[in-house]
């Protein structure tokens, strides 16, 4: 069974590398964020501070569910942790500057306002995340490997880990 992680700040490319490698791999893409169930960035950020951890971790139960017993790419900032049998774990880096230049042009708000949200967004989950469940988002030694997101394109990025992940799904089976 193919299981990969794609987690990596906003803005790092899981989305776009999900729906690419969920279509390339033909499996399912699991993706999962408050984005989804608030209006703005102003209100996802409300959100963040006021959130019940009741209600954080039936969210994140959720994916864990999604997940279960499908062959799949999941992309959400923790599904690596919470993917116990992942095949693959892969933390996408992008520079602030690279991730805000690209939210801008995805959310058509200016610079300041994208470089204030990034940073408030960042620092609160880093906090909020050690805290829930003890996660530091900044040590990455659970995972396979990571991508800088600014230094290949998307359809390598897709190439690198499919590769990676079908050798491994093939030796399952060996």
């Amino acid at each position: 069974m193919i299981r990969i992680c794609l987690a990596g700040l906003s803005g790092s490319g899981k989305t776009t590398l999900g729906e690419m490698l969920a279509k390339e791999l033909n499996i399912d893409h699991i993706q999962k964020s408050y984005k989804d169930v608030t209006a703005n960035e102003k209100e996802l950020l409300s959100m963040q501070k006021s959130v019940a951890r009741s209600y954080e971790k039936d969210f994140d139960k959720q994916v864990i569910d999604m997940a279960k017993g499908k062959n799949c790419v999941i992309s959400t900032w923790l599904c690596a942790w919470f993917i116990k049998d992942a095949t693959l774990r892969v933390w996408l880096n992008a520079s602030h500057k690279e991730r805000a230049r690209r939210l801008m042009k995805l959310k058509q708000k200016g610079r300041t306002f994208i470089e204030d949200y990034l940073r408030e967004k960042d620092q609160g989950n880093l906090k909020r995340w050690q805290k829930v469940y003890g996660v530091d988002l900044k040590d990455h030694s659970i995972f396979d490997i990571e991508l800088n997101t600014e230094n290949f394109t998307p359809q390598e990025m897709v190439s690198i880990i499919s590769v990676i992940a079908l050798e491994r799904d093939k030796k399952k089976f060996a």
